[in-house]
């Protein structure tokens, strides 16, 4: 049953539809729909928290030096880190959209987070995103100490298309011969594109992410049809997912993308990797972004954290 909150959330997107305050992403530019995503997030996600530390940096990546944001709850050195990885298609999304979300890790868990912006379709379509997200990862295990976080203590973590990047971020780590880090968090992830699984069907209208929205993602980020068949866009057809980092998934009831993220979840069991899955049934796609709105979402995200905190402590 939907969770009577997400029935409000629901009507209250209808109402501001209705009234032009709103719209499907799907009828907007990617650049319009990226400043109505951030313009939005923030009413329903935490109120952001004061913190010690917040700061915003330029990661030297290989490809495209890329902006970065540190949270941290106390000005100590040698902390654990958490690599964030935002959602929104590979197109929408920023480190503003979910900067009270990272502020809220970083408060309940303690350790040092580092949010990066990686770059986004259309203008930069697959493989940019991942690429990026890999080159968060090599940076941060070989300059860890720089930014005063412990590279033996790294736990990566990301929602929706972030943690699609989480994934395929510690497969190319695997792949590379790198460490793993302690904890891999992909929250809701999309493991295969074009995926014809009954959730996908059973929830193509009704639920903000709705098959139109998908498909127009999808037209952004991947151009080409053949890349929807890379591994790195579609995790779930990566054959060998033996010798990952252990994983903690959420997984929401009422979003498309439900038994992708469980099928995917299960391949990880049978490969022999250690996996937690925290399945929401009420909740729908992006609740991970609405603790300030949601009562579950909070739960889930407090369950979250005491993951990270007990991986790395």
């Amino acid at each position: 049953m939907l969770d009577p909150q997400v029935v409000q959330l629901l009507a209250w997107v209808d109402k501001a539809r209705a009234e032009g305050k709103s719209a499907p992403y799907s009828t907007l530019t990617p650049q319009a729909a990226r400043v109505l995503y951030d313009k939005q997030s923030p009413t329903l996600d935490f109120k952001p928290r004061t913190l010690a530390r917040v700061e915003n940096i330029i990661l030297p990546l290989p490809e495209e030096p890329r902006p970065a944001r540190l949270y941290a709850a106390s000005t100590e050195r040698n902390l654990p880190v958490l690599l964030f990885f935002h959602g929104g298609g590979f197109t929408i999304g920023s480190l503003d959209s979910h900067d009270g979300l990272c502020r809220y890790l970083a408060e309940q868990t303690g350790a040092l987070v580092l949010a990066l912006d990686y770059r986004l379709a259309p203008e930069h379509p697959f493989p940019a995103a991942p690429n990026d997200a890999f080159a968060a990862y090599c940076w941060l295990i070989a300059n860890a100490a720089q930014i005063g976080g412990e590279a033996s203590r790294i736990a990566v973590m990301g929602d929706s298309a972030g943690g699609t990047l989480t994934i395929v971020t510690c497969l190319q780590a695997r792949d590379a011969g790198l460490s793993q880090p302690r904890l891999q968090l992909p929250i809701y992830p999309a493991t295969q594109q074009g995926a014809n699984t009954d959730s996908r069907q059973r929830l193509r209208t009704g639920y903000l992410l709705d098959a139109e929205t998908i498909a127009w993602f999808n037209q952004q980020y991947l151009p080409d049809a053949a890349m929807a068949e890379d591994w790195r866009a579609a995790p779930l057809l990566r054959h060998d997912l033996s010798g990952l980092a252990p994983v903690w998934m959420a997984v929401a009831g009422y979003d498309p993308l439900v038994d992708e993220g469980l099928a995917f979840a299960e391949k990880l069991r049978q490969a022999g990797v250690t996996v937690t899955v925290r399945n929401d049934r009420g909740m729908l796609h992006g609740y991970f972004n609405m603790g300030g709105m949601l009562s579950v979402a909070k739960v889930a995200i407090d369950e979250c954290c005491g993951a990270i905190r007990a991986a790395l402590k």
